[in-house]
């Protein structure tokens, strides 16, 4: 999990170029990326296939089951298949699951719930993304004709951590493509709808609101009202806004960094690192990358560790070594993968949290002791910006 981590941190960047500009974008080899409706126009193969077993080989995780739709096949619905799924996540037995091909077979595959697809894509090696993840299986042959598709209708509320306020907010965006308009309390924004790339592997959305700036907010999962719509509670995670005051602030391109959580490491005699009281401070900056600063680390997330029951943060040491040292902080929850590192370390220290924290140099790891952290609330003096409507 911890090379996820560091692939998270080198291509946090090149997402933003990629997705936007719908290119293949270069990584380590290749970063891939497309829209929906381009995926599913230009693939040699669509099928939905009623999932009735699902084994590990030595290849690679198998998926078998019965084609119940041909949408661009060449196999005969009823037909028995089996596919190997890469790196993608196994469905469940019993799971109605869309098949998407191109030059890679599964390029994607999204497991069927209340009439919708939320597809994961992969590129051997590297990341992918589609855009939007969700398509209602209603659209799949649609956009696979390059015909239009029903827009997707999104609403929710926005979880904010020192307010009480809840904010919703109504969009649609083009099936194609993922983005469109709305209203986010009372204000117009353009609107985007996504996964979360670094958490592709979950059934995490993203949701773009823009005005002049911009504020992604995101879900772990993703659910329909009886009218249809696509519903959910969001959290802001990039930039990090806790009240409805830095929400607007984001809105406006005027959002600012912010100190979310300090505390006080005390380290005996015999570590390698100096004993006594080391003061460290966590603070986000004004695009929301969480940053630590202390006399023993600084600078930005370095590692990050995902295990159940665990969520580890390292950062890069201020002694020279060939092993790059670093100063890890475990935290024993579980986390929303979706959560940008600020935004979940501010979630995990506003409930209370103490983590262990270890000097990690090369395998060889130092247990440095515990440290509890207090949480910082937003400013109180934050004042928001004149409101831009357009």
């Amino acid at each position: 999990m911890w090379a996820v981590g560091m692939l998270t941190i080198m291509l946090r960047a090149l997402l933003v170029v990629s997705v936007l500009a719908g290119l293949t974008a270069p990584a380590r080899a290749e970063f891939w990326a497309s829209s929906m409706g381009d995926l599913l126009k230009a693939a040699k193969r669509i099928e939905v296939i009623q999932v009735t077993a699902v084994s590990d080989t030595q290849v690679g995780a198998m998926m078998e089951g019965t084609l119940v739709t041909a949408i661009r096949s060449g196999v005969k619905v009823g037909a028995k298949v089996g596919h190997g799924l890469g790196y993608l996540p196994k469905p469940k037995v019993g799971d109605r699951v869309l098949l998407v091909c191109d030059d890679e077979c599964p390029r994607a595959i999204g497991v069927e719930r209340d009439g919708m697809f939320t597809l994961v894509a992969q590129q051997p090696m590297d990341g992918a993304i589609v855009t939007p993840t969700v398509v209602q299986a209603a659209s799949v042959p649609l956009l696979a004709a390059g015909q239009p598709a029903p827009d997707l209708c999104i609403r929710g509320i926005v979880e904010l951590l020192d307010d009480m306020a809840r904010p919703g907010f109504d969009v649609k965006v083009r099936a194609a493509d993922g983005t469109g308009r709305g209203t986010i309390a009372g204000r117009k924004v353009d609107a985007a709808l996504s996964g979360v790339w670094f958490a592709s592997q979950s059934n995490a959305i993203g949701l773009r609101l823009a005005v002049s700036g911009s504020v992604s907010l995101v879900a772990d999962h993703i659910g329909r009202d009886k009218d249809g719509c696509f519903s959910s509670v969001f959290t802001p995670s990039m930039p990090l806004a806790r009240t409805t005051k830095s929400l607007d602030r984001a809105l406006d391109s005027a959002n600012r960094g912010m100190t979310i959580a300090r505390g006080t490491l005390v380290v005996a005699k015999g570590a390698p690192v100096p004993a006594g009281k080391h003061a460290i401070s966590f603070t986000v900056n004004p695009e929301g990358y969480l940053q630590l600063a202390s006399d023993l680390a600084e600078g930005q997330v370095s590692r990050i560790q995902r295990d159940a029951g665990h969520y580890g943060l390292g950062f890069g040491t201020k002694v020279a070594s060939p092993n790059d040292p670093e100063l890890m902080f475990d935290f024993p929850v579980d986390m929303l993968a979706a959560k940008e590192h600020g935004a979940a370390l501010a979630k995990i220290v506003r409930g209370g949290a103490t983590a262990q924290v270890t000097w990690l140099r090369g395998s060889t790891k130092t247990a440095l002791g515990s440290i509890t952290l207090d949480y910082v609330r937003e400013p109180a003096d934050l004042k928001p910006r004149a409101r831009s409507t357009e």
